[in-house]
């Protein structure tokens, strides 16, 4: 009777009468089984593992790749227009910083993006008119109704 009490004889194991004996006596296996099928859940995890960590290299690699690429970036602009991007650079960090409320920072982007949307719109019509030749316009139509 290997695994029993001293003196009980029922076959109860050691970690069922005081919880640090499991601890001490180490990890109770059945009698009689293979370790074939843990072993290969182990080896399976273990691989699962070492794909992970090459992934993970991978990934670093490329957010590194990245990250160079968005500096090279920051510098081509900051040469090019150096006060447009430090003031770009001083706004976004005055707004991270909680300076403005929620709603003016909304109004500002809004009237901004309206702003440089009409101005888009505007060139890229006036370069459309440029490139095509001429024609007539259709005619009003939105005004008349057709019965």
């Amino acid at each position: 009777m290997a695994n029993t009490a001293p003196g009980t004889g029922t076959g109860t194991t050691p970690s069922a009468l005081h919880p640090s004996a499991a601890a001490a006596s180490g990890p109770v296996r059945p009698q009689g089984g293979s370790d074939q099928g843990t072993d290969s859940k182990v080896e399976g995890i273990l691989e699962q593992g070492g794909r992970l960590r090459d992934e993970a290299g991978l990934l670093a690699t490329h957010v590194g790749e990245a990250l160079g690429a968005l500096g090279s970036l920051a510098r081509n602009q900051l040469d090019q227009r150096l006060y447009t991007t430090l003031s770009s650079a001083a706004g976004i960090g005055y707004v991270l910083g909680g300076g403005l409320p929620l709603r003016l920072v909304t109004l500002a982007v809004g009237l901004g993006l309206r702003q440089m949307g009409g101005r888009a719109l505007i060139r890229l019509l006036s370069e459309a008119k440029a490139k095509s030749p001429a024609t007539p316009s259709p005619p009003d139509r939105l005004h008349r109704s057709e019965s």
